[in-house]
């Protein structure tokens, strides 16, 4: 018996081992409208999967839930998190950005020389988070986040841990945000296989033009892999705002869009991404302060 599923799990691993490849961004909503510019702006639980930092909200508590299937295809996105705000200014998140490849055939090759699919398995990869927030001045935060992985791929699957750190500094108009992303990042394999990788450096800007006008932009190197971002935001009443921007400039140029509406601490919020070779994606998501 030929079994093809292997050509496609060998392709499977080497994009699920890409920190961009699933649990990047297509988790989030808001955020992703932005063209994922948010190393240096607040951004409630969703700003966790970037720079801890900037994991900051208004409410004692808030509670976040994304879900979508990316650009047509059987891939299921998730963000999951819950946050809390301690009586000493510290902010404590715990968030859950999953993603899933739903039905992937193993086939076998029949008498007449054709496939027949004989089972189908999921591919999973998930990156629960816990982090931390706090303002060590009235003009700079600080976080860190503690990131626990876990990956399926057939009949095998992966633990391990990576640590970010970030730190984001607002002056007037001006706010600057750093980030290092997944320091000691491990995976070890029910197979035995050990994974590492190096840390992924974030570094942004973002610049409140007018009162309901921000824009802002972010540079990330992992490896001899570069990505810009540019972003941009519109406030254009107090219960509705809207976003735009551009992943990967002057590469895949992956065009974004997005409109959240907020009334008495509910947020309901969409996004558009148009990407060159996987066409559209549409994302919906919602967060509820308590």
């Amino acid at each position: 018996m030929l079994i093809h599923v292997w050509a496609i799990i060998c392709i499977l691993f080497i994009s699920l081992s890409s920190g961009y490849a699933f649990v990047g961004d297509t988790p989030l909503v808001e955020s992703y409208s932005k063209g994922y510019a948010i190393t240096a702006e607040k951004s409630g639980l969703e700003g966790s999967n970037k720079n801890p930092a900037s994991m900051d909200f208004s409410a004692e508590n808030t509670f976040i839930l994304n879900m979508n299937n990316a650009y047509g295809m059987d891939i299921t996105h998730a963000f999951f998190g819950v946050g809390y705000s301690m009586k000493n200014k510290l902010k404590i998140g715990f968030t859950l950005p999953i993603s899933i490849v739903n039905n992937v055939a193993v086939t076998q090759r029949n008498g007449e020389g054709s496939a027949d699919i004989v089972e189908t398995f999921n591919v999973i990869q998930s990156k629960s988070r816990v982090t931390l927030s706090y303002p060590i001045a009235s003009f700079m935060r600080i976080g860190t986040s503690l990131s626990g992985l876990y990956d399926t791929l057939y009949n095998e699957s992966a633990t391990g841990y990576a640590i970010d750190v970030g730190a984001l500094i607002q002056i007037k108009a001006l706010s600057i945000g750093v980030a290092v992303q997944d320091i000691g990042w491990n995976k070890s394999w029910s197979t035995g296989l050990e994974e590492t990788k190096d840390p992924i450096y974030h570094v942004g800007a973002r610049f409140k033009l007018l009162r309901f006008l921000d824009i802002k932009a972010d540079y990330t190197k992992e490896n001899d892999h570069e990505i810009t971002n540019v972003g941009m935001g519109i406030q254009i009443m107090s219960f509705l705002g809207i976003h735009g921007g551009i992943f990967d400039m002057g590469e895949s140029n992956q065009s974004r869009a997005g409109v959240s509406f907020i009334n008495k601490g509910f947020k309901l919020s969409y996004a558009y991404g148009l990407h060159p070779y996987l066409g559209e994606s549409h994302k919906v998501g919602v967060s509820v302060d308590f």
